[in-house]
């Protein structure tokens, strides 16, 4: 299966939006788990506990931006390359409908399937 030079150029654009939004994000989330000061006089102790796990789930997050960043990344390359769509596992065409959903996929569904089962 090929995918057509108006799918592609959809593709592209969409990668490049989620790159732009994902690295607003990650910057968002940088800098909220930023190390937490407090006035220790004016603020109570859950008060404390709160912001601390308010840091861990932003740092969390920050992973997680960061690794899906990567991905998008590594597909827009693929993209300029003309490999953008194939399966890195068996080099099968990679449904464009999953394409369309998670434009960064590197997987079609059945290697996907079979990584997550080991």
């Amino acid at each position: 299966m090929t995918l057509s030079d108006e799918f592609l150029a959809r593709q592209g654009d969409e990668l490049a939006a989620l790159k732009t939004r994902l690295t607003e994000e990650l910057a968002f989330y940088k800098e909220a788990s930023a190390p937490v000061t407090l006035d220790q006089a004016q603020v109570g102790r859950l008060s404390r506990i709160d912001a601390i796990g308010q840091q861990e789930m932003h740092k969390a997050a920050a992973v997680q931006t960061e690794q899906r960043l990567r991905r998008v990344v590594v597909a827009l390359r693929k993209l300029e390359s003309g490999d953008y769509g194939w399966c890195d596992q068996c080099d099968e065409a990679i449904e464009p409908k999953r394409l369309e959903a998670q434009p960064e996929v590197i997987f079609c569904l059945r290697c996907q399937g079979a990584s997550e089962a080991q």
